[in-house]
């Protein structure tokens, strides 16, 4: 009595597995991969227009492009961001940092993150 009960407990658990995989819906895999550039790149020449004392009127006429991010407690650090990936892999990150006095002059410029 216990064999026949374990055998119809094993084909009734192999019976409720296999409906419940059908009733699954299946998992479709796209893969695609994906090229991704986002923030605002600066290219080297456009650091080099860049000089300590400028104002913030001026870098903005002489690169042309606004930051990504300005600093939320006070409007004298700006940020320029920029990453490109294909897919999951990072192939370029850079981070341009511009920090100005109470006079809106330019007195540090940090680059990080360059791959």
């Amino acid at each position: 009595m216990t064999k026949i009960f374990n055998t119809l407990s094993i084909v009734i658990l192999i019976i409720f597995n296999i409906n419940c995989s059908i009733m699954l819906p299946k998992k479709i895999y796209n893969f695609h991969p994906t090229f991704t550039e986002q923030g605002t790149y600066l290219t080297q020449k456009d650091i080099q227009k860049i000089k300590i004392g400028m104002t913030k009127s001026e870098i903005l006429s002489c690169i042309e492009s606004p930051p990504t991010l300005k600093n939320i407690f006070g409007s004298n650090t700006w940020y320029y961001v920029y990453h490109k990936c294909y897919s999951s892999k990072l192939l370029d990150y850079r981070t341009i940092i511009l920090q100005f006095d109470s006079h809106d002059k330019l007195i540090t410029l940090k680059i990080l993150n360059n791959i």
